[in-house]
């Protein structure tokens, strides 16, 4: 039997090769994202007056 998850789910048929890759990088690109953008929202955040953080939020929404 293969090793990896993917490689089982590929060789059952259960997915593609493409399948499995696309699947591999939207994951590490959401961990990327939450590991980068959460450490610059909070670095950001932090140093501010609550209230104004809020109406800053506000703003961007």
């Amino acid at each position: 039997m293969a090793g990896s998850l993917r490689d089982q789910l590929v060789q059952a048929g259960l997915a593609t090769n493409s399948q499995a890759k696309k699947a591999e990088r939207q994951q590490r690109a959401e961990e990327q994202a939450k590991r980068h953008g959460n450490k610059k929202q909070n670095e950001a955040t932090a140093s501010e007056d609550p209230s104004t953080a809020a109406a800053k939020a506000k703003k961007r929404a």
